[in-house]
């Protein structure tokens, strides 16, 4: 995954405003739940399809967790 491919796939989405309202933890994971989510999940999927050798959050069923996670 490259910055600039990234920025390819990206750029085609407007921006949007989100929060980070709370956090929580899962093993080994710190996460900032973000409200809403829907964008940000929308993105994630769309990495996910581009790069599918490098799931989110390591092919956990992230769509059950949060939208930024800081890993140990």
């Amino acid at each position: 995954m490259s910055g600039p491919a990234l920025a390819d796939l990206l750029g085609k989405y407007r921006a949007f405003d989100l929060r980070f309202e709370r956090c929580g933890w899962f093993p080994g994971v710190l996460y900032l739940a973000s409200e809403p989510d829907t964008q940000l999940r929308r993105l994630t999927e769309v990495v996910a399809e581009r790069w599918p050798e490098a799931p989110p959050y390591d092919g956990a069923k992230w769509r059950e967790r949060a939208s930024f996670a800081l890993y140990e």
